[in-house]
């Protein structure tokens, strides 16, 4: 895989590179896969938000379960 960066951000990455010690292609690698696992959390998220919305059940603020628990100040 060839990527293209700009100049601004391979700059960054070398600078980091050499001062951790990992290579430019580690960091890359670990940015990539964080990135990845963020876009997939998300979409997990987003899903269960549908489904919530789709079942039709109540939600309840904190304040509601607060007063609904006794736990009103």
């Amino acid at each position: 895989m060839l990527l293209q960066l700009e100049r601004q951000i391979e700059a960054r990455l070398h600078t980091i590179a050499k001062e951790s010690g990992h290579t430019e292609e580690w960091h890359v690698q670990q940015a990539l896969n964080q990135y990845l696992e963020d876009l997939e959390d998300a979409a997990i998220g987003d899903e269960a938000y549908q489904e919530y919305l789709r079942s039709g059940k109540k939600s309840y603020t904190m304040e509601e379960v607060r007063i609904a628990c006794g736990l009103d100040d």
